[in-house]
């Protein structure tokens, strides 16, 4: 299992990984509404890319070198490194006229399911 020391930094990061997590979802529904007006390109996309690099910088953080014995863990990292592709995904979905709606809802559902993640990798203490 996991030792305290490595699940230090996640603990004092999970009050920080929520108020992102929330950054993150606004971040989305302000570009959402950008990119039906046609702005795909601007402040609102710069706003959700950096929101998304934010919250996925503080879910590497919690890297340790037992994670291989802990699958919690590497649940959290996969998870984070699918939303930072979801989110890659949004723009370019905005970018082309692909179906913004359903990237979006996807980027949305990535976030719950990092904070569900990172609650179990808690909790399994």
């Amino acid at each position: 299992p996991l030792s305290s020391e490595d699940i230090r930094p996640l603990m004092s990061h999970l009050d920080n990984l929520q108020a992102l997590a929330d950054k993150v979802n606004n971040a989305v529904e302000s570009f959402k509404q950008a990119a039906s007006s046609g702005n795909a390109s601007g402040p609102a996309k710069d706003a959700l890319l950096k929101a998304v690099e934010e919250l996925y910088e503080l879910v590497r953080a919690t890297k340790s070198p037992s994670m291989d014995v802990a699958p919690d863990l590497d649940k959290l990292f996969r998870s984070g490194n699918l939303l930072n592709y979801g989110a890659q995904e949004l723009v370019a979905a905005a970018e082309t006229g692909g179906d913004v709606d359903t990237k979006a809802t996807r980027v949305l559902n990535g976030v719950k399911t990092v904070m569900k993640n990172a609650t179990a990798v808690l909790e399994g203490q």
